[in-house]
């Protein structure tokens, strides 16, 4: 009984509310009706021409959008901030004569509000800013497809039956009744409003809800547009409309936040087909002005979106010149503090062509700033099909975007925002000579150039790597190319080198972008030139290829025909050499064992080596054979290699003292090569003439042939820095097998001298010439390659400083730059600096030094000072970073100066009466050093003699450098002052 009377107190409530809602519809129909015939009685047309307006310039305006301004409502009915909305578009053409067209919402049902608005023309209560509709006249669009659209809704949310609003909007045929109702006395009343009154603004209340709107309804649906369709016409109007909006070069969904679902179906013959299109956001990035999301619709698409604010006081301004210029409404100030503009560019293969939205899509005959989907709260046409970008809050709109698309892509270059490689570069490619000045623009306000800013993807080993517009490269290499790639010319260490995997459409925007700014992203031959050699000196030096060498040469016939840019390059493989020879060179030949006008006698003894002869095992038949031979007639007729002939030959003799110096591939034609070199030296000093520096010069060492530059002296040979070369010699062969570098280091040792010498070289002779080409007395400090970019503002905050390679050695290294006297602060904060060297110097046994016995460190010690006062450059405690902007940048010690500044190698004499009297390692920071020829106080610990005694001012400068401090230097008496406590 209890549940039985709840039911019923429930009916009666619904019965209540229906006879309510039958009420106002029913006096709203009336009011309606009562106006028009005031109308008739004062000889006035308000009626007529609002049905005019409605129907002759407000409907034809959205022909072709009756469901996107559907979708409008739809969407504007969940609440703002809501992002699980649901919309359903049902086109049911099996229902009535021509079929129904459905559209349901979630959200907030249909109202009072709701209801006075869509009766009426242009009265909406919603703000500019609530939603997406114009004042509610995007509704009477429905006259293209139905001439008496319905409406239901529930009473509040949750409700599972269609009991609020439900009514119809009038058919002619209802004004007779109403004309009786109204006026029964005037005789054709009922003609004069059919005449004059719209029936969009005439409601009818309907006592039966059709099956279909229950299952909306019971689904959770709050509000049920149905639409009977009034013609074949406008069924056909209806698939096309539907088709648009299932077409997935415009996703209309994207920009509505409050929508998680929005499904599609069609019935046709009693089939239904259907698309469901859900919205998933993810927010990858989001900092003050900047939002980056990766958001998920139909058929996986993927696309990120950037998304920024309009500056308040930059939108107050626009705003009010719009409204003064433009006949913009007073209420668009609600955008003042609020207004967003969004770019979505994909993440996959580009767009072929951009749109603008509002919300939804404009109209195609907008062009779009960039290729990508733009939204921002424009003022355009009723139809929202164009609007004029001279308006000053569309201008300003636009400019927005432009700020975003640049915040976006410097936060991605910052490694702040994980915006994808393809994504940047649609982001950058404005693609309008009027639109691009908008991108540059807004860089510029940010501080940037547009040229400098590093978004373009390169090939490099570390993913997510970055050049700019002003460094990048943009070279594909031949069609049928295996060789000379733009992959291989990377892997030799190239850098900047666009990674031509990138979508060919985005690649041809980026020249184009390039250009516009004023920059070629295409390499000049030279520089192809100098790719080429640096790839043959890599694949030089790694496993021969018979096979690779013979296409590398066919590829370069391709890309430069006459070879002429390709001269003095050093591309051509020889045999038994360890570098390819200069193309073009006088001593570079095809075949030695037939000579070209007859036999040549031989060298004199130790420049035969200067001969190269390509190598004959580069395979120019067997696979491919026509197109490798070709590669061989090409390196002839270029003149790039020669015929061996005595026109050629007696030309390298002639130029013998003018070479580099390399020998033969033997190490007996070497070292007599070597000897022939030394004794003209020789010679030409003893007449007071100068001698030449042969370049490259390698030496024989125990590791084998290496450059003078990398090699030192062994033990036994004479000069006064022979003590060092012995103890050089001791230490390695002590530590050698403490570590691959000091067991290379070891290998780079020179034999004793009688060994390079032979009978007829003096000693002293190849010992000076050894040293004037680069052959180092002590430990020569080893360069690692140092490619690591660092940006400004971690320059000038060590403490914030970072490299990949060398973590361990990151606490001394930033520390000493702390401290370290010559660095200076950069001035460009947020941009990249580089070593300009590329490489930064640290000492053989640095990281091994822990394992270092006694007798280790003392002789390791000496090899230190040594280094410090007489053989190392400057360049082995202090490197430069440095940018193309800012060639000064800052001095910065390299990690062998932050070692020397750290480990405990200096060793201490102990004061008498010491606890451990002898020799003891202490750091810079607790050493003394005395710099006096006289003997220090007895009770003072200082260095040992043996090291006090290699006296230089580059050694007391350097010392100073690392934070070594001299007794007897004037500067330091406060500082022993306070020492002179830790001696009683």
């Amino acid at each position: 009984m209890a549940a039985g009377g709840r039911r019923g107190s429930v009916e009666r409530v619904r019965e209540r509310r229906r006879a309510a809602v039958r009420k106002r519809v029913h006096d709203k129909a009336l009011v309606e009706v009562r106006g028009c015939l005031r109308d008739w009685d004062d000889g006035r047309d308000a009626a007529r021409e609002a049905k005019a307006v409605a129907e002759t310039i407000i409907a034809p305006e959205y022909e072709g959008r009756v469901l996107i301004e559907l979708l409008q409502n739809a969407h504007d009915a969940h609440l703002a901030g809501a992002a699980d909305g649901r919309i359903e578009i049902r086109l049911d053409e099996d229902e009535g004569e021509h079929g129904t067209l459905y559209v349901a919402n979630g959200g907030k049902p249909f109202g009072g509000k709701n209801f006075k608005d869509l009766c009426s023309i242009a009265l909406s209560s919603k703000r500019a800013d609530a939603g997406i509709g114009h004042k509610g006249v995007g509704f009477k669009s429905v006259l293209h497809l139905c001439d008496a659209p319905e409406i239901y809704s529930v009473a509040r949310e949750g409700s599972r039956v269609p009991d609020g609003f439900t009514f119809r909007f009038a058919r002619l045929d209802d004004y007779d009744a109403l004309a009786r109702e109204v006026a029964p006395e005037r005789a054709g009343f009922d003609d004069y409003l059919k005449e004059n009154l719209l029936t969009l603004k005439v409601p009818v209340f309907l006592e039966e809800v059709p099956k279909s709107v229950h299952n909306f309804v019971r689904r959770g649906f709050v509000t049920i547009v149905r639409l009977p369709l009034k013609s074949a016409d406008a069924r056909s109007a209806a698939r096309v409309q539907v088709r648009e909006l299932m077409d997935d070069s415009t996703p209309f969904e994207l920009f509505l936040d409050r929508l998680e679902r929005v499904r599609l179906e069609r019935r046709v013959a009693g089939k239904t087909r259907g698309k469901t299109y859900d919205r998933q956001v993810e927010v990858l990035h989001q900092t003050r002005g900047l939002k980056v999301q990766l958001v998920t619709l139909r058929r996986r698409m993927r696309l990120i979106v950037v998304c920024g604010k309009v500056d308040p006081d930059r939108a107050r301004e626009a705003l009010t010149a719009s409204i003064k210029k433009s006949g913009m409404r007073r209420d668009w100030m609600a955008w003042e503090k609020k207004a967003e503009v969004r770019v979505a560019v994909p993440v996959a293969d580009p767009l072929r062509e951009g749109r603008l939205y509002t919300f939804l899509p404009m109209g195609e005959q907008i062009p779009a700033p960039l290729r990508g989907f733009v939204h921002a709260p424009f003022f355009a046409e009723m139809n929202r099909r164009s609007f004029n970008e001279a308006v000053p809050w569309n201008g300003l709109l636009l400019d927005t975007v432009a700020e975003t698309c640049a915040r976006a892509v410097l936060a991605t270059a910052e490694g702040r925002a994980p915006v994808p490689a393809g994504a940047l570069v649609d982001l950058m490619c404005w693609r309008s000579p009027t639109a691009l000045p908008r991108l540059t623009s807004a860089f510029q306000r940010l501080g940037h150039g547009i040229a400098q800013v590093p978004f373009i993807p390169v090939i490099a080993t570390a993913s997510g790597t970055r050049t700019s517009l002003h460094r990048a490269v943009l070279w594909e290499g031949k069609e049928h190319a295996t060789a000379f790639t733009p992959h291989a010319v990377a892997a030799s260490g190239v850098t900047d080198l666009l990674d031509p995997q990138l979508h060919s459409v985005r690649l041809r925007w980026l020249v184009s972008l390039a250009r516009s700014v004023g920059t070629r992203l295409e390499p000049p031959p030279e520089r192809l030139a100098s790719w080429a050699e640096r790839l043959a000196e890599v694949a030089a030096s790694a496993p021969f290829d018979p096979g690779w060498w013979a296409d590398f040469y066919y590829d370069l016939s391709q890309e430069f025909p006459d070879g002429s840019d390709l001269t003095g390059k050093r591309i051509v493989l020889t045999s038994g050499s360890a570098s390819p020879a200069p193309a073009g060179g006088e001593g570079v030949f095809f075949d030695r064992e037939s000579p070209r006008g007859g036999s040549l006698p031989a060298l004199p003894d130790g420049l035969s080596g200067r001969l190269h002869f390509v190598h004959e095992g580069i395979a120019w038949t067997g696979k491919g054979r026509k197109r490798r031979a070709q590669g061989r007639t090409w390196l002839r007729t270029a003149g790039l290699v020669h015929e061996y002939g005595a026109d050629r030959v007696l030309e390298v003799v002639a130029a013998a003292l003018r070479a580099d110096g390399e020998g033969g591939v033997e190490d007996g034609v070497r070292l007599a090569c070597l000897r022939y070199a030394c004794a003209v030296s020789h010679a030409l000093e003893t007449e007071g003439r100068r001698a030449p520096q042969l370049k490259d010069l390698r030496v024989p060492t125990r590791g084998g042939w290496q450059e003078a530059s990398r090699a030192m002296f062994g033990p036994g040979w004479p000069g006064e820095h022979s003590s060092i070369d012995d103890t050089l010699t001791r230490f390695l062969e002590r530590v050698r097998g403490l570590s691959s570098v000091l067991t290379q280091t070891e290998q780079r040792l020179l034999p004793r001298p009688e060994e390079l010498c032979g009978d007829t070289l003096p000693v002293e002779a190849m010992g000076r010439f050894l040293e004037r080409h680069g052959v180092a007395h002590g430990l020569r400090p080893r360069h690692e390659v140092f490619r690591t970019e660092v940006r400004g503002q971690d320059l000038n905050w060590p403490a914030r400083f970072w490299v990949p390679n060398r973590r361990d050695l990151l606490p001394q290294w930033r520390t000493t730059a702390e401290r370290w006297p010559n660095r200076r602060r950069v001035g460009y904060l947020k941009v990249a600096y580089h070593s300009r060297a590329r490489s930064a110097d640290v000492l053989p046994g640095q990281d091994d030094y822990a394992a270092f016995g006694e007798e280790d460190r003392r002789l390791y010690a000496e090899l230190i000072v040594h280094g410090l006062a007489f053989s190392w450059p400057d360049s082995a405690l202090e490197m430069h970073f440095v940018r193309h902007t800012d060639s000064a940048g800052t001095p910065w010690p390299t990690p062998l100066a932050a070692f020397l500044a750290h480990a405990p190698w200096i060793p201490q004499t102990t004061v008498p009466g010491a606890p451990a009297e002898g020799i003891v390692f202490a750091t810079a920071g607790r050493t003394w050093w005395w710099q006096g020829a006289q003997s220090p106080p007895p009770f003072l610990g200082v260095v040992p003699a043996t090291l006090r005694s290699r006296r230089s001012a580059k050694l007391v400068a350097r010392l100073g450098l690392i934070g070594i401090r001299a007794w007897d230097d004037p500067g330091t008496a406060l500082d022993r002052l306070g020492h002179l406590p830790n001696l009683v």
